[in-house]
C-alpha cells in the first residue's frame, strides 16, 4: 500500500490508510469539506491513473448555518429609503448554506424593539440572500439577524428625517 500516492486538486494526499478489499482493490477514506469540484488522480508504481472528479454540493437546510453575516447595502439614508439588506450563511467549513427561506431568517431592529416583516429573501447562490426594506421611522436602527439560534453581529443604519413633506406622517 505504500506503492499508492493520490492527488486531490494537484495536491499529494499524505497520511492515507489503505485497506486491500482483494483481487487488487485498495480503499480509503477521506472526507471532503469544501464544496465545488474535487479532482483525484491515483498513482500506483509511479503510472498515473485517469483524473476522476467528484462535486460537492452545498449543505441546505437552517441546521447546516454556523456563521451568520448581515450587511446593509447604505448605512445612512432619509427615512423612506429603501436599503438592501445582505445575508452570507456559511457551514462550519465555510461553505455556502442553501435552501434557506424567509420563515428561517429573523432580522431584529433593536431601535423599534421589534422583528422586521415582509421580507423578502432572495437566494444569490453560495449561501448569499438579500432583500430590500424601506426604513419609514427616523434613527440609528441597529439590526441583528438570526438564523439556527446563531446571531449576526449588528448592522448600524442612521435613517435621517425626510425634508419631504410626502414621507412625513
Amino acid at each position: 500500500t505504500t506503492d499508492i500516492q493520490l492527488e486531490h486538486n494537484h495536491t499529494l494526499v499524505t497520511k492515507l490508510t489503505w485497506l486491500e478489499k482483494g483481487a487488487g482493490i485498495y480503499t480509503a477514506m477521506l472526507p471532503l469539506h469544501k464544496q465545488g469540484k474535487n479532482t483525484f488522480v491515483s498513482q500506483v508504481n509511479n503510472k498515473a491513473n485517469t483524473p476522476f472528479a467528484i462535486n460537492v454540493s452545498a449543505l441546505t437546510g437552517p441546521t447546516q448555518v454556523k456563521t451568520v453575516e448581515l450587511k446593509a447595502s447604505t448605512n445612512q439614508l432619509t427615512v423612506g429609503s429603501q436599503t438592501e439588506l445582505t445575508l452570507t450563511l456559511t457551514d462550519q467549513w465555510d461553505n455556502g448554506v442553501e435552501g434557506i427561506t424567509a420563515k428561517d431568517i429573523t432580522i431584529n431592529d433593536a431601535h423599534i424593539k421589534k422583528n422586521l416583516t415582509g421580507l423578502t429573501w432572495v437566494p444569490k447562490g453560495n449561501g448569499t440572500y438579500t432583500a430590500p426594506t424601506v426604513v419609514s421611522i427616523a434613527g440609528i436602527h441597529s439590526l441583528r439577524a438570526t438564523v439556527n439560534q446563531i446571531q449576526s453581529h449588528n448592522v448600524l443604519i442612521n435613517a435621517l428625517p425626510s425634508t419631504n413633506q410626502s414621507h412625513i406622517h
